[in-house]
């Protein structure tokens, strides 16, 4: 039995992106974005593209979400604030790595 990654697998995809932070990396992996997706639109859930959930909204894409969590340099021990948290997907994997969100 052989291990493919595909492209959707997010290995992959924070691979492309450059993400080399293992908080960042743990911390996406460990929440589902299907769980923020609207119900129909929840197979798309592990593609890297933004995802509408609303008129002029959108869930962000997976790679991005860990670039932006990257560049941030959130420790075990920061505080963050999320302002227009919107679906909580952003909020949800943050917290994975903070303290406080």
């Amino acid at each position: 039995m052989t291990n493919v990654r595909t492209a959707t697998d997010p290995i992959v995809i924070l691979g492309k992106r450059g993400v080399h932070d293992q908080a960042v990396r743990k911390a996406m992996l460990e929440v589902d974005r299907a769980h923020f997706a609207p119900p129909e639109d929840a197979l798309l859930a592990p593609e890297d593209l933004p995802i509408s959930v609303s008129e002029g909204h959108s869930l962000i894409a997976p790679g991005a979400l860990a670039v932006l969590l990257e560049a941030l340099s959130i420790v075990s021990g920061s505080k963050v604030l999320i302002v227009g948290a919107g679906t909580g997907y952003v909020a949800a994997v943050a917290a994975r790595i903070a303290a406080d969100v």
